[in-house]
């Protein structure tokens, strides 16, 4: 209806013919719903061809679409990031004291913004060198105790994830019994490590009997890919940053973790140092004053 009825003519006698164009298309694409129960319109693709549009434009052309389908999906992502960091740092100024709610609301927001089906954040410590997990939240979909029920059946000493203790739930950076740990890579790397293997999170806490627990729970799920994500502090100027601890993410997308999405995870990760640094700093101050008294 843009165009009255009365112009019709003057597009199908002179624009069409001038221009040499025989057939057009309409593409629509799609993105899957946030709860994955089926699909939404995003939009459409046009183009115009001066002959006829055959079977092979069509895929190519809903091979654009698809990828200006991701794009979309990706900023969206983005954009509510932005909206959720925004909300921790004001959650931080207001909650500077407590530091494992502030990492707990991280992991929370990664599950609910970008659709993981679960995340986890390990802290580092100097004093042995270890990465304690601090945070952790998954997809109720997950049925992560009931998983975790069947592998703790084949392990001689169970350490819980879903219900993690600091004190057990550790890896140590610079022991070789570590070194297979996608924390501990993530760690060395001093950058994002991906990998198709869920057991490489809890290498080498879960002994060999239970990995095939572990590949079911893959499969059953539709983990295609799990990533740490390390993040840092800057310390003095011209030294290197201090690495402050992981980010862990497990996503289902078939072609596993974009660029794009690394970058939002490192966002996140962020969140959790600047949390950590008001934390820390705001019990340092407290010990001096407690001793200036």
């Amino acid at each position: 209806p843009v165009v009255p009825s009365s112009t019709i003519p003057l597009f199908d006698k002179i624009i069409q013919p001038a221009l040499g164009i025989r057939q057009v298309i309409a593409v629509p694409f799609f993105l899957e719903s946030f709860d994955g129960t089926g699909t939404e319109i995003v939009g459409n693709l046009f183009a115009a061809k001066n002959g006829e549009i055959t079977r092979q434009d069509e895929l190519i052309l809903t091979a654009f679409g698809r990828q200006a389908a991701a794009a979309i999906e990706i900023e969206r992502q983005r954009l509510q990031v932005l909206q959720v960091a925004k909300q921790l740092t004001t959650e931080i100024q207001a909650r500077i004291r407590d530091e494992d709610e502030i990492l707990q609301q991280i992991v929370e927001g990664v599950v609910s913004v970008l659709g993981y089906m679960g995340a986890m954040l390990a802290t580092y410590e100097k004093d042995d060198h270890s990465l304690p997990l601090r945070a952790v939240c998954f997809d109720p979909s997950l049925e992560i105790d009931k998983w975790e029920d069947r592998i703790f059946k084949l392990m001689r000493n169970p350490i819980s994830i879903a219900h993690p203790d600091p004190q057990l739930a550790r890896v140590y950076v610079y022991d070789d019994g570590y070194k297979e740990n996608l924390s501990v890579k993530a760690v060395e790397a001093r950058g994002p490590v991906v990998s198709d293997d869920l057991s490489s999170l809890f290498t080498p806490f879960v002994p060999g009997a239970a990995r095939p627990v572990l590949k079911l729970l893959q499969r059953t799920v539709g983990i295609r890919q799990v990533i740490a994500v390390p993040f840092f502090l800057e310390t003095a100027e011209n030294k290197e940053p201090e690495i402050v601890g992981n980010l862990f993410a497990a996503t289902t997308r078939a072609d596993g973790f974009l660029s794009e999405e690394i970058e939002l995870l490192r966002t996140f990760g962020q969140q959790a140092a600047a949390g950590i640094r008001n934390a820390r700093l705001y019990r340092e101050v407290g010990q001096l004053y407690t001793k200036a008294e």
